[in-house]
């Protein structure tokens, strides 16, 4: 498993990235007849990994398509080698690997991916691949606390730099609260999990590896996402970088066609109990899958669809990464987003229509058949 480094500032990330693309120059001039066409292996990140290290990923058409082998068996008739590579420290790690040229695609959240391209990281965000997935703030069973208010002042921990930070900064501005109004604990989810089991935390704001804890008797939820606005739920997406998309088009499309035709097979509610199963290999029952998925539309969740809705919660997220501090400058979302090869993949597989779009509140815009 690799292991977190620290974090990079803003003028390292440039450093690395203009020594990255001037390697890349300077191999270009050494090998003139190299293919560029036929990459020998992809290389693709996970911002996660299972309950103890498992190399296995839930959530999306991304994580099945790795449980399944699917992308192996696409491009081994190309000779092409497919490179899994998952990170405990989630987003922020990924954005190093981004940064020192180890990945070609990268399966991340919302709000680390907008802090790397703040910085320089060369990437376009071509799939949606898991929206709209609830947060948890959970406190330990023998707390007096029922709500989120009466948690201030106390110690509350949830891992920094990645989605879960956009999250409790909205939830909080919306009960009038700040994170400075809590003694707020970085923490990743694993290590968050013993530690608001062993109540050495008064909160933990985390995902759905708290579902099990809570339905033991363990913690209690004082507050979740469900049931409210979607613009408080949680976004995530497939990223390619610049170089490998700008050498192989061919190659991303295929990718993409392939986690399309999945999202499609995974949106169908026939094939729910079937599609838990194959994310129990992260290391998380089928009941954790249900619970966060109970009385939502697979087809909803599972959508590939780079819409308005999906689009807007990055604008959001620019920001608040400026609120906090972790951005020097705006950015326009906008041309980060690259709905090509979603549009040509749906269009090829006879899925026109099949998903619904939203706009940026997340009212339908279509309708799905």
């Amino acid at each position: 498993m690799p292991t977190t480094p620290p974090p990079l500032r803003p003028s390292h990330v440039a450093l690395i990235i203009a020594a990255i693309l001037a390697l890349g120059i300077a191999t270009s001039a050494l090998l003139p007849g190299a293919d560029a066409a036929t990459p020998t292996v992809i290389r693709l990140g996970f911002a996660t990994v299972g309950l103890g290290g498992v190399q296995a990923v839930g959530y999306s058409a991304v994580g099945t398509a790795q449980i399944k082998g699917l992308l192996e068996a696409e491009f081994a008739k190309d000779g092409i080698q497919i490179q899994w590579n998952f990170y405990r420290g989630a987003g922020p790690a990924v954005n190093e690997a981004l940064a020192n040229g180890l990945l070609d695609f990268a399966w991340q959240g919302d709000f680390p991916a907008i802090i790397g391209k703040a910085n320089g990281l060369p990437t376009r965000i071509i799939l949606a691949a898991g929206q709209r997935s609830n947060s948890y703030l959970a406190v330990p069973a023998g707390s007096t606390a029922t709500k989120l208010e009466d948690l201030v002042g106390k110690k509350v921990g949830f891992h920094k730099g990645t989605n879960m930070q956009l999250v409790v900064e909205k939830a909080l501005a919306e009960h009038g609260l700040k994170e400075k109004d809590f003694l707020s604990i970085n923490i990743d989810a694993l290590a968050g999990l013993a530690a608001i089991s062993a109540k050495e935390l008064d909160g933990l704001w985390g995902n759905l590896e708290l579902i099990e804890l809570e339905r033991s008797g363990a913690i209690r939820f004082v507050y979740s996402t469900r049931d409210q606005s979607p613009t408080l739920t949680k976004q995530t997406h497939l990223l390619v970088t610049e170089a490998f998309e700008q050498a192989h088009p061919a190659i991303v499309q295929r990718l993409v066609t392939l986690l399309v035709r999945e999202a499609a097979w995974e949106s169908e509610d026939r094939n729910r109990g079937e599609l838990f199963q194959l994310w129990t290999k992260m290391g998380l029952p089928a009941t954790t899958w249900e619970g966060e998925f109970s009385g939502t539309s697979l087809k909803l969740r599972q959508s590939p669809l780079l819409d308005d809705f999906f689009i807007a919660r990055y604008r959001e997220g620019v920001v608040a990464a400026l609120d906090f501090k972790l951005i020097r400058s705006s950015f326009d979302v906008g041309p980060w987003f690259d709905p090509r090869y979603v549009r040509t993949a749906v269009h090829e597989l006879k899925l026109d229509g099949y998903w619904q779009e939203f706009d940026d509140k997340g009212k339908p815009l279509t309708t799905a058949h």
